[in-house]
């Protein structure tokens, strides 16, 4: 398997770069019974760059080197990607239907128009009895994990549940939400809140500009009044979050049995996400599986997490030098822990 990440892979890279190959993940099958043990996806412009590159020269030097690591043929299979995008179009009613079936109020949804963020896409539907907007919204493949989505999903409703509950901070209420098994078009977990507008606090504060593509500048001349405006508001929502103490390190969750919140699941964090999605051998056993009851046990998580990092991406470092710094840099995290555990214990 190192030889197959740290050599195989990189010449892949370097052969069919030109030929259009955008990006490439590898996952390790660890289930004894499947008929593969490693399968790897490249992703190309097109179908038509994907034929080109098996049809060059350096094809053969890809496929010679796989004698170095494997005595079996590798199955080759091609598809189109689909994005998720692309599904939503194409089941908009069904969707909008789906929306309107988990309301209380027996109304008619309608599409309005689509939202799309970093982690998530999504679609706005209106009704014809005059009531709130609602907004559901699906995780795009590929940019959350797939085993963290459902997870990711229930600790994002929690915590809305959790801030309504004890803060005044304003925050869409949460119609439905539901897992895999209830999606519609195998679109992943799923939440749907109301729609609430706003203005975006970048146009607030930013350089007036001809187009949204345009890059956002600060502006230096916003009125005072309105920045107290503003200030005043995130002062009072960073207050209120601060005041918000649990003994351990996590995700929030209310069992039935208590009905009381509580932090006793673990912390998804975005660099674990970052780890599974980015990082195709990391192993995800390492990964925290309860909450933390300190933060210094928490640190010495993270620090493991870089660690691991670094031995499991070989080509996270350039070349000795740098590797050898970012080693050392792991472990001075390490120190710094340490440090400060004794300060906190001497005050």
């Amino acid at each position: 398997m190192e030889y197959y990440l740290s050599t195989h892979m990189p010449l892949v890279q370097k052969s069919w770069a030109s030929y259009g190959l955008k990006k490439y993940t590898v996952t390790q099958y660890d289930d004894p019974a499947s008929t593969y043990s490693v399968g790897c996806v490249l992703e190309f412009e097109s179908k038509e760059h994907f034929q080109k590159a098996g049809a060059s020269e350096e094809a053969k030097a890809v496929f010679g080197d796989i004698d170095n690591f494997s005595n079996e043929k590798p199955t080759i299979v091609a598809g189109e990607v689909k994005e998720v995008k692309e599904v939503v179009i194409d089941a908009k009613q069904e969707i909008v239907d789906f929306v309107a079936s988990r309301r209380k109020e027996d109304a008619v949804g309608e599409f309005d128009f689509y939202l799309k963020g970093s982690f998530n896409l999504s679609l706005v539907v209106k009704f014809n009895d005059e009531g709130p907007k609602a907004v559901i919204r699906f995780p795009k493949p590929g940019h959350t994990a797939t085993e963290f989505r459902e997870e990711n999903v229930r600790n994002e409703f929690n915590v809305l549940e959790f801030l309504s509950e004890k803060t005044t901070i304003p925050l869409p209420r949460v119609v439905s939400w539901g897992t895999e098994e209830e999606r519609p078009q195998h679109l992943g977990p799923f939440i749907i809140m109301e729609y609430m507008k706003g203005t975006s606090l970048a146009n607030l504060l930013k350089e007036p500009t001809a187009s949204e593509e345009e890059e956002v500048i600060l502006a230096t001349d916003v009125d005072d009044t309105k920045l107290d405006y503003v200030y005043e508001q995130l002062a009072d929502y960073m207050l209120q979050l601060s005041r918000l103490n649990f003994p351990t390190i996590g995700a929030l969750a209310k069992p039935p049995s208590s009905n009381s919140w509580s932090v006793t699941n673990r912390p998804l964090t975005y660099n674990m996400n970052e780890l599974k999605t980015v990082v195709s051998a990391y192993p995800s056993k390492t990964f925290p599986t309860t909450a933390f009851t300190s933060a210094q046990s928490f640190f010495h998580s993270l620090a493991d997490e870089h660690l691991i990092h670094l031995h499991t991406q070989r080509n996270l470092a350039d070349d000795p030098e740098n590797a050898r710094k970012r080693y050392i840099a792991c472990h001075r995290f390490k120190d710094l822990i340490i440090c400060l555990q004794i300060q906190r214990h001497c005050a």
